[in-house]
This record gives structure tokens, sequence and C-alpha cells, in this order.
């Protein structure tokens, strides 16, 4: 069964009451949008937006929303249309009737992005370096946990760190934390690895929905780049996962833009990881 994320809950979607959401409806099925100057996105402060639909949703039904979004923005004057998309493995079959339509419609791939996937129901494939680093922090008695919200601000050094080390921005202040994690306490959980108490890495991992986690932050201190100690997260948090009959955890895209960032690939795919299509799509009017 196809559970209903948390990107397209109303809830996060109205999260920022100084964004200007479209919303357009039809029998279970929703598509909402950010709205700037003459163009609309689904969504734009969102790793991703598209179609909301339920288990028995049909491609007419996708179809009459597309209707509807494309009379509004003739109507309204709106030049141009994106509408980013979940990765295809969360959904497969709805991610066909989705493109399908899209593609009917006029719309072009803007992006295709891949994503990494665990699948929890599989062993995890460590190749010998991931294995080897595993090891190394198993052997330095590190210690994986779950960390209050109060730890917020030492992952974001982390994190913060982290990215700038390999040339990354900082695309979230640590404000931007403790309002989601304040606004979605069951969602957003934060979890670390220790040496004795001094935190080595850290990582936020996002409940998208019964079946799938994000893993939406993550880093390490440069300090301890030989260890590795996000090896050490990783390998435990899929351990939690499979506890949880967790089905798949997301690792995220690791393009730009639709350009691979072949280190950041090499990376995810050391633990196992499967890709998966994450596209973007758009209409210019």
């Amino acid at each position: 069964m196809n559970l209903p994320f948390i990107f397209q809950s109303p809830e996060f979607v109205y999260r920022d009451k100084s964004n200007s959401i479209l919303s357009f409806e039809e029998d279970d099925c929703a598509i909402f949008f950010s709205k700037e100057n003459k163009k609309i996105t689904s969504l734009a402060r969102s790793p991703f937006g598209s179609f909301s639909l339920p288990d028995n949703g049909r491609i007419k039904t996708i179809r009459s929303l597309v209707g509807k979004v494309l009379s509004h923005c003739k109507t309204n004057e709106i030049r141009s249309i994106e509408i980013k998309c979940y990765p295809e493995i969360y959904s497969t079959e709805k991610s066909e009737m989705i493109n399908e339509v899209l593609t009917e419609a006029g719309f072009a791939i803007k992006y295709k992005d891949i994503t990494q996937i665990l699948k929890v129901d599989q062993e995890l494939r460590l190749n010998r370096l991931r294995t080897r680093k595993l090891r190394q922090c198993e052997g330095a008695g590190f210690v994986f946990a779950e960390l209050n919200s109060d730890k917020l601000g030492d992952a974001h050094e982390l994190f913060a760190q982290s990215r700038k080390d390999k040339g990354y921005p900082v695309t979230m202040k640590l404000s931007d934390f403790k309002d989601e994690f304040s606004r979605f306490p069951s969602c957003y959980k934060l979890y670390g690895v220790s040496d004795g108490h001094v935190l080595i890495a850290a990582g936020v991992v996002i409940t998208v929905n019964d079946e799938i986690l994000y893993y939406f932050f993550g880093g390490h201190s440069q300090k301890y780049d030989d260890e590795s100690p996000s090896t050490f997260l990783v390998y435990n948090l899929f351990q939690e996962a499979r506890k949880k009959k967790i089905k798949r955890i997301d690792l995220g895209i690791s393009t730009d833009k639709g350009e691979l960032n072949l280190g950041l690939y090499n990376y995810k795919k050391s633990f196992g990881a499967f890709d998966s299509f994450k596209l973007t799509f758009e209409m210019n009017l």
C-alpha cells in the first residue's frame, strides 16, 4: 500500500503562512503550487510536490487536474509551470501515470535527477572500503543514538563544516531546522554518533510515510575523516529501520539540476544503494 507522503500533506504545504500557495483538488487527488511572480512550482521549498493520489487514483483524474492548472494559468497570466516529482521508486504505478499525463499535456523534462535508495528488506551491501570504515568505528567504541532536538545546534555545526569541506552550500539555517522539528516532532528525527561525550557525526531523518525514511542532512567532523563515522551512522540507521519494518531509506539525490556529482554518487553506491529517477517537469506558456 502506498501511504500519503508528508511533503504533500496540507500541514507541510501550508507550514509557512507567508508563502502564496495555490491548490487544485478533485476527488481524493490534489496538487499544490508555490507562486512567485508569473511562475508556479510544485513545490518550491520542498523536496518534491507533484500529485497526491490515493491508491485507487486514476489517470483521468490527473488529466482533469492538469486541465484545471492550465486553465488557471492562462486566465491569470502565469508564464511557467514547474512540477517536482517524487522518486519513481516511491510508487512506480503512480509515477508512470503522472509522467504519461504530463508528457501528453506538453510538459517537458527539465531535470532528470537520480536519487539513491537503500532497500531495507534486503541485506545492506557495503563495499570493502565501507566495511573497513565500519569496523574502525566499532573498534573505536563509537556510539550511535537518537538525539533530542536540543542537540540541533551541535549537529548543524557538523552539517555546515562537512558541506564547507566539500564545497556544498548550507541550504538550511539552524532556525529552519528548529522550526521544522517543532512543527513535525513525529516526522523529524535527529541521529548522531558520539566518541565519548563528543558528537562527531549527525543526520536528520524525515519520516516520509510509514514505509519510507528520507536521510535529509548529514555530516561528520573532519577530524574523523579516517574513521568515517557517517558510515557508522548510516549502517545503524539501516538496522533501526529494519526493526521498525521500514521498506526504504532515501539517501537523497546525487545530482544538481540533472548533473551527476560522481563522488557523492559513488559514496552512496558504496552502501549498495539503488538508483531511482526523480523528474522535474516544466511547461512555458
